[in-house]
């Protein structure tokens, strides 16, 4: 089933869980295409009161769904059932960052409002302390501007108020896969720094752009109810107090913060582009970060693969220092074209990471679900991995990933993740021209 037949079919469709509980459906809903009969969908609109405003929640008829499958043979769909339909669109979610470990965590909302020849809907969200993942359902009348620079999805604000302590300051980013010309998926994430979300209560979603440089103006406002102990039951604070060495720099490690979105370790402020950046190494298993950021109260960098329970379950944490040495003058000079895997791959395959250094993928192994590239450029070959990742195709943020080591080769290690389908996938570098080190790790248990 295609991203386009998923949309047709969720499209409207503004649910939530508990309406689930009781209504007699097989439990392939969401898959028959083929029937002819049209689902004919009455909306019950509730208006729900809350001070002077008016909160309107669309809900599926049961009859309407009781008239479509009425010759077909149902069952009771539980919770667990209603899950596994809404994997459908996860699909596409995960594309965008919104990953299938959120599941269990997550809240289903349901909740859709317009504004403008738009109709935006609040599928699901999922909160730790210091992190919020929100994935959004958007339709649109026209159809849609694709143009990064005038496109509304990719200049569109989100604002969540969900404020435990207020933080001293915030980042985030978003991602966008359109479906069709009138329908796309966006998942939004936001962390923020020197304060807390809410475990539960109402939480606050603003969307809005200001119509500035042609981008079209909308704002809307959603208000529900959540409640993420589940989420907040799992957070795990460590204590580093360590000194992290990169050649003549050194960065003081703070603390981190493991959840079920994953780990973010606080340092005193430093320019990483110039140091390099580092590896946590658990159980012999190597976890990285792509972005880094700092504010008032230092840095901070996150870790989505690193979640709490195998922090939690580690027997060995090490932190290592991939510092750089040297950066290239000419950087521009260095073949940075992706390498697409292909079974008919020549291999070794010579990958140039700066002008003094090039390393070899000597091997791919894949399985059903998973692929593994393997890299050697000797006593380097750490280092350089923290900047190469498995990239696939039309993928709008990098998959989960880890770095293991080779037990059959000297200085030989491997990236590994999952794969999704016959996608093509392509060894890609975030930066080059560097000439890199790996520096003494410091053990954190």
């Amino acid at each position: 089933m295609d991203d386009l037949e998923i949309m047709r079919i969720s499209k409207g469709l503004d649910i939530k869980e508990e309406d689930f509980e009781t209504i007699p459906v097989e439990l392939s809903e969401f898959e028959i295409k083929k029937t002819k009969k049209v689902l004919r969908k009455r909306i019950n609109e509730d208006s729900i009161n809350k001070g002077s405003k008016k909160h309107w929640i669309k809900r599926l008829s049961i009859a309407a769904l009781a008239f479509v499958f009425i010759s077909i043979s149902i069952i009771l769909l539980s919770k667990p059932a209603f899950a596994e339909n809404i994997k459908l669109l996860d699909k596409v979610y995960e594309k965008l960052g919104y990953y299938k470990e959120y599941k269990d965590f997550s809240e289903m909302v349901g909740q859709t409002q317009e504004n403008n020849g738009y109709s935006f809907t609040i599928d699901k969200v999922v909160v730790t302390p210091t992190k919020a993942v929100v994935a959004i359902r958007v339709n649109s009348k026209k159809p849609f501007e694709k143009d990064k620079k005038t496109s509304l999805l990719n200049n569109l604000t989100i604002i969540m108020d969900f404020p435990e302590n207020q933080p001293k300051s915030g980042s985030g980013g978003q991602h966008v896969e359109y479906i069709d010309e009138h329908n796309a998926l966006l998942v939004n994430e936001e962390e923020i720094q020197g304060g807390t979300f809410k475990k539960r209560g109402d939480l606050k979603l603003h969307l809005h752009s200001f119509g500035l440089d042609g981008i079209e103006k909308v704002s809307a406002d959603f208000n529900f109810k959540v409640d993420f102990s589940n989420s907040f039951d799992k957070v795990m604070n460590t204590r580093l107090d360590k000194m992290l060495e990169f050649g003549d720099e050194k960065i003081y490690l703070k603390e981190m913060q493991s959840t079920i979105l994953g780990t973010e370790i606080r340092f005193t402020t430093a320019d990483l582009e110039k140091c390099g950046k580092f590896l946590i190494e658990v159980d012999g298993i190597g976890y990285r970060f792509i972005n880094w950021g700092s504010s008032d109260d230092g840095g901070h960098a996150f870790i989505k693969e690193l979640t709490y329970d195998k922090v939690k379950s580690a027997k060995s944490i090490k932190v290592i220092p991939l510092y750089i040495e040297n950066i290239d003058e000419n950087p521009q000079d260095i073949n940075n074209k992706d390498i697409e895997i292909t079974e008919a791959m020549t291999l070794p395959q010579k990958l140039e990471f700066s002008k003094e250094s090039q390393g070899e993928v000597y091997r791919i192994d894949k399985t059903d679900n998973k692929i593994r590239v393997y890299y050697d450029n000797g006593e380097k070959t750490l280092a350089e991995l923290g900047y190469i990742y498995i990239y696939g195709e039309d993928e709008n943020d990098f998959a989960l990933s880890t770095i293991g080591k080779d037990p059959n080769r000297k200085d030989g290690y491997y990236i590994e993740r999952e794969m999704q389908g016959d996608k093509k996938y392509y060894i890609r570098k975030t930066r080059s021209g560097l000439t890199m080190k790996t520096g003494d790790a410091i053990n954190i248990k």
